[in-house]
């Protein structure tokens, strides 16, 4: 059971069938996650992850979110889903990098952009850009 391995810092589940995470809702040391490429339409299942820092959810279907509320986040990538808008992102106050390219996004909103240092949106249907303070 994956419930046993509690001090799991690095997880690559990525290439699967995978429509649910949330048998790792017990792994609070998770650092960094890899499950692109699998058959999500949600991140619902994957509780606030004190100490992760990345996150791979690409090439799933992820269509929208809720709320992220991992704290030390930096890396999201969210390419490759079904996602026509970003929001759910205010509470990843340590965010440098948000890559969401090949989406169905129509406007910026929703982005926080105070601590992002990098910004991939290339491949949506992008017709506003807001304020980008």
């Amino acid at each position: 059971s994956i419930h046993a391995g509690v001090h799991l810092r690095y997880v690559d589940i990525s290439s699967n069938k995978l429509s649910d995470l949330s048998p790792l809702s017990s792994l609070n040391y998770l650092l960094s996650l890899n499950a692109s490429h699998n058959l999500l339409y949600t991140l619902d299942g994957l509780p606030s992850r004190p100490y992760m820092q990345v996150l791979n959810v690409e090439h799933n279907s992820i269509a929208q979110i809720t709320t992220l509320d991992h704290p030390l986040l930096r890396m999201l990538n969210l390419n490759h889903n079904r996602l026509s808008t970003l929001s759910g992102l205010a509470k990843l106050k340590s965010l440098t990098l948000l890559e969401a390219r090949n989406n169905q996004l129509s406007s910026t909103q929703g982005i926080e952009p105070s601590t992002l240092k990098e910004l991939y949106l290339a491949e949506n249907k992008i017709a506003q850009i807001g304020n980008m303070d």
